[in-house]
């Protein structure tokens, strides 16, 4: 048997600040399109609980974690929280450790603090309900990989350059889960799908990205405050289909297609095409109901990994299996590769916890290009991956899966 509790909170800042994710853009937000929020469940099963939360921010950074932690450390085991950005990057940003991506409003980190343990202290509060939990996994061809080897390059440029490559590794499965009351009302909703929130046109506004019109089209079904949790695939190399017709035929030829920006029109068909792969008016699968709840949660030394001149924070790995489903978080952002070979009934979860960067595979180390060094600067980071990073993730991530 499984009983939980669903809540919300709001965080859209209060006052004109810059967003994070997009290193050139350094002035104040102009508008707030949509709302920016905190949505959380607490679920039990017969003998152990997890506390899910999915905030709308680019990274959740190195302070909220312990925060929450540290004001229930009488009540909340490390294992039993999953703490997860959207990585939307229309939000302001809560990481001081990448300042190349956005500063940070102290007194906006203080509230969104403040927010989340608010948002436990509501849930813990809350008397929880019985339910099930339902799941179901189909297809949404709405993504691309962004990492193209051209025909030609430079002498002495990396050979991977930014553009729509239809023949990499993408996930195109959306997947979502449903806790259904014995009334057979949803409570909440979650759900999962691998794709760079950067699409929405208007680059000076606040802004949830597609999450947000997902949250919005369940809502529509299920009431206003319906809490929707939103975690964010294995995306490093992934982001909107949207192709920018070409003007000139010689970079066609030699370059290929280059990625788009949306046009409003654009973006409300892609985001609510995508958005419309969510409703039945629930998820239809049935979760074995034996409440059985299993968490592992583990860390991996940077050092496996890559050459840093400096200490960098472990890498966090977490497994929470609920029945037949597994949320599989890294806090790191994690090329599609690694999860496509997942199965349907497991999440596996980018953008977790203090999120230190991407985590290329080892054969994009001899490629180059943003996920494997262009994204350093920004990141505060100068670091050599080793090479066997894939396998010892991978391995990692089956030691997870196989033991939670």
């Amino acid at each position: 048997m499984w009983k939980a509790s669903a809540s919300c909170v709001d965080i859209t800042p209060e006052q004109a600040l810059p967003l994070a994710g997009i290193a050139v853009r350094t002035e104040a937000f102009s508008r707030i399109a949509d709302r920016l929020e905190i949505n959380g469940v607490l679920l039990e099963g017969t003998n152990q609980r997890a506390l899910l939360l999915s905030l709308d921010t680019l990274y959740t950074g190195p302070d909220l974690r312990p925060a929450i932690l540290n004001a229930f450390q009488d009540g909340l085991k490390e294992e039993e929280l999953f703490l997860a950005a959207s990585h939307t990057h229309f939000a302001p940003s809560i990481d001081p450790t990448k300042p190349g991506l956005g500063t940070v409003d102290p007194a906006y980190n203080d509230r969104v603090i403040a927010q989340a343990i608010q948002l436990v202290r509501q849930l813990f509060s809350l008397t929880p309900v019985e339910v099930e939990i339902r799941h179901q996994c189909h297809t949404a061809a709405y993504n691309m990989n962004r990492r193209k080897l051209p025909l030609f390059t430079r002498p002495g440029a990396e050979r991977c350059e930014a553009g729509p490559n239809p023949r990499a590794p993408r996930d195109e499965r959306l997947r979502r889960m449903d806790l259904v009351d014995t009334g057979g009302s949803s409570i909440a909703t979650l759900w999962h799908y691998a794709c760079h929130p950067v699409g929405y046109p208007d680059q000076d506004a606040v802004s949830a990205d597609f999450p947000g019109v997902g949250r919005a089209t369940l809502r529509a079904i299920h009431g206003a405050a319906h809490p929707v949790l939103f975690f964010q695939g294995f995306s490093g190399d992934l982001r909107p289909r949207v192709i920018e017709p070409h003007r000139d035929l010689l970079r066609k030829i030699f370059k290929g297609p280059l990625f788009g920006h949306f046009s409003t029109a654009e973006w409300d068909s892609w985001s609510t095409g995508l958005a419309a792969s969510l409703p039945a008016e629930r998820a239809q699968a049935l979760v074995d109901c034996s409440g059985s709840l299993r968490m592992l949660r583990s860390t991996m030394g940077m050092e496996t990994f890559c050459n840093a001149e400096e200490a960098l924070p472990p890498l966090s790995l977490q497994g929470i299996r609920m029945g037949g489903v597994q949320l599989l978080g890294v806090s790191a952002e994690v090329m599609a590769a690694y999860g496509i070979q997942a199965d349907d009934q497991t999440w596996a979860i980018g953008c977790m916890d203090h999120t230190f960067g991407y985590f290329p595979t080892d054969a994009m180390l001899a490629q180059g290009g943003y996920e494997v060094s262009g994204f350093q600067e920004d990141f505060g980071l100068d670091i050599a991956f080793k090479p066997g990073s894939e396998a010892a993730l991978r391995e990692a991530l089956r030691s997870i899966c196989e033991s939670s």
